[in-house]
């Protein structure tokens, strides 16, 4: 059993109950908070409790003061697979993190990109998780919303490409109504945006346009392609705030 803790003044912890446990683990409250004794805030006999496997600060950002504790994942998104999933109430809903345990010990904790928690914007605190009867992860949010996490692929498509002709790029999987972004390049590598919080596969990429996506998350960007394209092959990347679609090769007739 996987268990978050609120904290007092400093951490927020996540405590574990192995299964064949018989019970009557003391997690120490009031005299120990997280790994740290609190009450005293010394010689508190930390050594008689059974302690975090993992814990984390106030301090610093993003703001964090009281855990919000998940679920283990047994969805359909094989990356959250058997992951512990929570967050916070003071850094909201846009920052959700997945934890992993091994040999007893926390082995990484990552946040959780824009392709996974498909909510545009951050409209209140964290409040609770819950789970649907496919394994799929919900959660609330101060304001009254309900949301699913979801894996969240961004695509792009084209009408045609010839030369000397104009070409319909149709990006879709964006978050409604937000900046979008098609680059192109001639050379694989990675370059990071800083503006977008974002890495992409293009070494020198190159911005075409930018546009606002409609309510379904799609935009369609016009560009005309130079009649020197011929015969010519190009790398393209469309990018929103902390999101990016795979690389699409594309090669001129």
């Amino acid at each position: 059993m996987w268990i978050g803790d609120v904290g007092h003044f400093k951490y927020e912890e996540i405590d574990f109950q192995p299964a064949n446990s018989p019970g009557g683990e003391n997690y120490g409250w009031h005299r120990v908070e997280g790994a740290h004794c609190f009450d005293p805030p010394d010689s508190c006999g930390i050594e008689d409790y059974t302690l975090p496997f993992y814990e984390y600060t106030h301090t610093g950002r993003p703001l964090r003061c009281a855990i919000i504790g998940g679920y283990v994942y047994h969805g359909s998104i094989p990356e959250l697979q058997n992951r512990y999933i929570y967050g916070d109430f003071c850094s909201g809903h846009g920052r959700i993190y997945a934890l992993s345990r091994a040999e007893g010990r926390a082995m990484d904790n990552y946040q959780l990109s824009a392709e996974f928690v498909g909510v545009p914007t951050d409209p209140g605190g964290l409040t609770s998780f819950g789970v649907d009867g496919n394994g799929e992860l919900l959660f609330s949010v101060y304001t009254g919303e309900v949301y699913r996490i979801i894996r969240k692929d961004i695509s792009i498509e084209w009408d045609q490409l010839v030369p000397g002709e104009t070409t319909q790029f149709t990006m879709r999987g964006l978050y409604p109504t937000s900046a979008a972004f098609l680059f192109w390049g001639v050379r694989e590598g990675l370059s990071y945006v800083p503006d977008l919080s974002v890495q992409l596969n293009i070494a020198d990429e190159r911005l075409i346009d930018s546009a606002k996506s409609d309510s379904t998350g799609t935009v369609t960007i016009p560009v005309a392609i130079p009649e020197t394209a011929e015969g010519k092959s190009i790398l393209l990347q469309a990018a929103e705030p902390g999101d990016a679609s795979p690389l699409y090769r594309l090669t001129f007739p």
